[in-house]
């Protein structure tokens, strides 16, 4: 027979019969919605006026015992089961305070043992979610999307308006941060900090694990490119202050993301520079470039994305790069973190950078320091000039065989000391002709085109 227990004064909760000595009703809404909560659990509870109490500790040999918040953690986890009945924002709040009453928040990753297997964290779908221990393994699936039949159910304390606007809506992910009030979320919030629990922070990490699978297509993970269609004028560029929502189609449909929605991802993600290079593998097209596009980040031996220059470029040559299957960054649409994009995942729009970009988007790979070529790599060369006409050839030589670039001092930078870079410069320069003979077919191909160029403009 399990020893009766009282709720001490300081832990009764508004509408509890502690008070009264009046009161000498023994029903359950005298206990209070804490009490209610704990009977729900199966807690033997003394329900008597504080006076009656009082007589009771005086004369008997053995005295009630006190309700603790440890043993109400110990009912909690055993009738877990019992959680979805109990009223949401009058017993399941007041409980999951209880439960933590005692606990020394600030003692470290060590008091999240004491609350395991509670089934007291309600979700913002109106659900609700156990506490249990973070196993990272049981979160991350198959390239990077989780697979439900062994993924732990992770819950995050998003406090912050930013990141609210990105992720509100996968409720099923979320704390229910407005039931629970200040001080307790600022609890769960300590707690998540610790990183012991599959109660989280948001971070970039989980956010490419746990959210963009959920907010993207699946057709776009891996994709090389997705375009990125301005549902109004100036789209990309956000004007006029008003939301201006865009279509990103995919092989598999389409979806409506808005300008806003991808700003505000940069916004915070430019807060976690240090973070991208977790975007690096995840394969998610978020980059957005010149053209209506948005491609994934990849490591700089891979990336066919160049910066713009601060500095006008020759014209035609982003046209050039396109063809080769270069991108450039659309930093005129978007704020990006630039710096931090140049150290990994965005050539400079230098001569070196430029053609590194050629040969990540053509295949090169990395070109071996005594310059010699794979035979995959003198196969991916010859594409610079099966892709480019005459014209084109001339642009992108012109503006690689500038002598800046191979000044070797601190005010070019443009190789700043890159052999790589180098490397790959001299690589795509050699796929370029250096001299055109006047009557040669190229010649006169060019010839052509100029004469009728300028007999265009003459009619015009």
């Amino acid at each position: 027979q399990p020893q009766p227990l009282s709720i001490p004064q300081q832990d009764a909760v508004a509408g509890s019969s502690s008070g009264s000595s009046s009161s000498s009703s023994s029903s359950v809404d005298g206990l209070g919605p804490l009490g209610q909560a704990l009977l729900l659990l199966d807690m033997p509870l003394l329900d008597v006026p504080a006076g009656v109490l009082l007589m009771l500790q005086k004369y008997l040999p053995e005295l009630p015992q006190s309700c603790t918040p440890a043993a109400a953690r110990a009912a909690a986890a055993a009738h877990a089961d019992r959680m979805p009945f109990l009223q949401r924002d009058t017993q399941l709040v007041p409980l999951l305070a209880y439960c933590l009453a005692d606990v020394d928040l600030s003692g470290g990753p060590g008091v999240c043992q004491q609350l395991l297997q509670l089934r007291l964290l309600p979700l913002a779908d109106g659900s609700l979610a156990e506490v249990a221990q973070y196993s990272k393994a049981a979160v991350k699936g198959q390239g990077g999307r989780p697979q439900p039949q062994h993924q732990q159910q992770l819950v995050f304390v998003v406090t912050e308006e930013l990141e609210l606007l990105l992720v509100e809506s996968q409720k099923h992910l979320l704390l229910e941060l407005g039931l629970l009030g200040p001080a307790l979320t600022a609890k769960l919030s300590l707690l998540a900090s610790y990183g012991c629990l599959n109660l989280q922070l948001l971070s970039v990490q989980h956010m490419v694990e746990s959210f963009l699978p959920q907010l993207l297509p699946h057709a776009w993970h891996r994709a090389k490119a997705v375009a990125w269609q301005a549902a109004a004028d100036g789209a990309a560029a956000g004007g006029g202050g008003d939301m201006q929502a865009a279509v990103i189609s995919s092989s598999a449909g389409s979806t409506v993301v808005t300008w806003d929605w991808l700003q505000r991802l940069w916004q915070w993600l430019s807060a976690r520079r240090a973070d991208l290079p977790l975007l690096l593998s995840c394969g998610w097209p978020l980059l957005p470039v010149q053209g209506s596009q948005l491609v994934p980040l990849q490591p700089l031996a891979a990336s066919p994305v160049v910066a713009p220059s601060v500095d006008s470029w020759p014209h035609g040559l982003a046209a050039v790069l396109q063809k080769l299957g270069c991108f450039v960054l659309d930093t005129a649409g978007f704020e990006l973190p630039l710096e931090a994009l140049l150290q990994h995942c965005v050539h400079r729009p230098s001569g070196a950078g430029v053609a590194a970009a050629i040969c990540a988007a053509l295949g090169y790979g990395s070109v071996a320091a005594d310059g010699s070529f794979s035979t995959q790599q003198q196969l991916a060369a010859d594409e610079v000039g099966r892709r480019l006409t005459v014209g084109d050839a001339r642009i992108l030589r012109a503006f690689l065989l500038q002598q800046r670039w191979f000044t070797a001092t601190p005010a070019a930078g443009a190789v700043g000391g890159d052999d790589a870079g180098m490397r790959a410069l001299l690589l795509v320069a050699q796929q370029l002709p250096l001299y055109e003979l006047a009557n040669s077919k190229s010649g006169r191909q060019a010839a052509g085109a100029a004469a009728a160029a300028a007999a265009g403009a003459q009619q015009g």
